[in-house]
């Protein structure tokens, strides 16, 4: 299977759904594949891309942690088909004998670690042809008609320009402005204590 190397190209909020979404693009074709992700997942690639850190660990730190220890590798995260309009990624760590190991994860959680270990994410060529938009994305241009995460994103609005590239300055300032505006409270509703009640854990949320 041929892939292509993304890079996370936008972090946002749908400006309808007000679910946060993450554009990768392919640095080969140019082309966007917007994903809809959890809130808790897109705040933790926000401090990744920030560098910001954390007093205590949260899980994506927490797995970064766990394979250095075990003197393991994360070499790559790959997306590579959709099933039931979710998006499939797998961690591709290589143990400390060299075998390569491949452990199925959600899209945001696999970009979460790979950010936190600088590893390359890579989408398969066949699907960002099929998915991928041509075309760039405002920090808010992305409509969505549902908030699971890593769902494929419809109804785009998209903002044409050249290359996949955008200005290092303007990327900055978007993640600024997403951890700035961003309230835990609007997405837990009563929930506002923390997991253990006071080490800066994140607040407990059902997972599907």
């Amino acid at each position: 299977m041929e892939f292509h190397r993304v890079i996370v190209d936008k972090l946002g909020i749908d400006v309808v759904t007000h679910d946060p979404v993450i554009i990768l693009t392919d640095v080969t074709t140019g082309k966007s594949l917007p994903l809809v992700i959890g809130i808790f997942e897109a705040t933790s690639i926000a401090f990744a891309l920030e560098h910001h850190k954390m007093p205590r660990p949260l899980s994506h730190d927490l797995i970064k942690e766990t394979i250095e220890q075990l003197d393991a590798e994360l070499v790559r995260v790959e997306i590579h088909s959709v099933i039931d309009d979710t998006y499939i990624c797998n961690l591709v760590i290589q143990s400390s004998s060299g075998e390569l190991i491949e452990i199925d994860a959600r899209p945001s959680d696999a970009i979460a670690v790979a950010l936190r270990t600088n590893t390359d994410i890579f989408i398969s060529a066949e699907l960002m042809e099929r998915v991928g938009v041509s075309g760039r994305f405002t920090a808010s241009s992305a409509q969505s008609e549902g908030s699971e995460d890593g769902q494929p994103v419809s109804h785009l609005v998209i903002t044409p320009t050249h290359g996949p590239h955008e200005d290092q300055e303007e990327k900055e300032n978007e993640v600024d402005e997403f951890l700035d505006n961003f309230d835990c409270s609007d997405m837990l509703g009563d929930e506002d204590e923390n997991e253990d009640g006071s080490d800066g854990q994140e607040p407990n949320k059902d997972e599907d």
